[in-house]
């Protein structure tokens, strides 16, 4: 124990504060390591990446195609009362939305 540092066990927190024991590499996160130690590193797996980018392409059309059938209820409800362009943009959104989200995923 250093004087300096009261009662604090440095082997403790010595990940956090570069003080590095044997057998241990340190990698400080200032060079934009994601991990501290090479043993937690990995890869992602080809699942894993499968199920991320079509999560990824599926919510990306579903945001398209609800801007798209945003617009398209706008213009169809554009002469109705406000309960029926409301309904008309509700529609449109849920119509565009699912379709486009299903294609891009």
């Amino acid at each position: 124990m250093h004087p300096q540092f009261g009662n604090i066990d440095l082997a403790i927190v010595s990940p956090a504060i570069g003080v590095v024991s044997a057998g241990q590499q340190y990698k400080p996160m200032s060079r934009g390591a994601e991990y501290m130690f090479d043993e937690e590193q990995r890869e992602r797996s080809f699942g894993e990446n499968l199920v991320f980018y079509s999560g990824v392409s599926y919510l990306s059309g579903f945001g398209a195609g609800t801007v798209l059938g945003f617009f398209e209820g706008m213009r169809k409800g554009q002469n109705l009362p406000q309960k029926l362009r409301v309904n008309a943009i509700v529609n449109a959104i849920s119509k565009r939305g699912q379709t486009f989200g299903n294609n891009f995923g």
